[in-house]
């Protein structure tokens, strides 16, 4: 046999055919989502066949454990909720108490319980007294789930087509006007960090379904943020303001990679391979969880093997994320 042929019958993808027969075999379980939020869009973006692994086949690696940084932010988070929902002693006598023990010393960028205490009371002095006095609490981790059809009469936007979900860390009114409140925490914070939330898909999309949820104009979003280094810290907040004319590019946008994703779906339903991998962001800030599966050599069925065999059904859930 010619050499050629050889290796390329050894490292050829799958037939449609055959890789949906092992894919059948492996039991994964395929699921579209039937409402879409940032971080599935986002996914989708930077690598659809991440998208499809994590939010079609819902699968997460057997031993992957939550990054620090997502603990660190998801109890900045809480500190936050507790605050804004029941004062300054509740959330401080509740936000702390369940912080994992001896292990302060392992994280690199000095993530302590001592300098989240020490942070929580610098935030409340700094702005506590400025914003008791302009801005009243509403909702506090505010999950939605939007459904506008074409037709939709009560729609400001004269209808969207859209169905879109997610959940807003707060929904305040400041000085008369309703306005959308989102809470970040980084490490990272490069010249474009501001630019790229205001004109990414999770505060427009917070904006849009507010002008959904209340019969009042909303426009508005803040981004408040804990920007936390090994040696500093600081905090930062960012008003965003959204015309109509923003809101509709952000609709139309959404629409768009919704029918991308839609017509992956109809031509390769069940052939994960089929959906294009993208290895620059499987090294981007931290390895992508399936990192280890897209630099594997597509042998055969070498990829299908380690996903059912490293990964389990662990579905991404909106309505609990902070």
């Amino acid at each position: 046999m010619d050499p050629s042929q050889m290796l390329e019958d050894k490292f050829s993808y799958f037939t449609p055919q055959s890789e949906r027969e092992i894919f059948d075999e492996l039991v994964f379980n395929v699921k579209f989502p039937e409402v879409y939020d940032a971080s599935m869009l986002k996914d989708f973006v930077n690598c659809p066949s991440m998208f499809y692994l994590r939010h079609v086949l819902g699968l997460r690696r057997r031993s992957a454990e939550e990054r620090n940084d997502l603990n660190w932010g998801t109890r900045w988070h809480k500190l936050m909720e507790l605050y804004h929902n029941h004062g300054i002693n509740e959330a401080i006598a509740q936000g702390f108490n369940d912080w994992p023990v001896g292990l302060d010393h392992l994280d690199e960028k000095n993530r302590t319980l001592e300098r989240m205490i020490n942070l929580f009371q610098r935030y409340v002095e700094r702005y506590h007294d400025q914003q008791s006095k302009i801005t009243r609490n509403l909702r506090t981790e505010q999950y939605f789930e939007i459904h506008c059809p074409e037709d939709n009469p009560h729609c400001r936007f004269g209808g969207c087509g859209l169905s879109w979900c997610g959940r807003m860390d707060r929904f305040v009114e400041r000085r008369g006007k309703l306005v959308v409140w989102d809470y970040k925490t980084t490490g990272r914070m490069g010249r474009d960090y501001f630019e790229s939330h205001e004109n990414g898909f999770q505060l427009p999309g917070y904006v849009w379904a507010a002008n959904h949820m209340t019969t009042e104009r909303v426009d508005t979003a803040v981004l408040d943020v804990l920007y936390c280094l090994k040696a500093s810290d600081d905090f930062f907040l960012r008003t965003f303001q959204y015309t109509d004319a923003r809101l509709l590019e952000w609709r139309d946008n959404v629409k768009h990679w919704i029918s991308r994703i839609d017509s992956y779906k109809s031509e390769w339903p069940r052939n994960p391979e089929r959906w294009p991998k993208n290895w620059e962001e499987c090294t981007r800030y931290y390895r992508c969880s399936f990192a280890d599966v897209h630099f594997v050599a597509p042998v055969r069925d070498t990829r299908l093997r380690i996903l059912s065999e490293d990964y389990h059904e662990d579905r991404w859930d909106p309505s609990k994320v902070d």
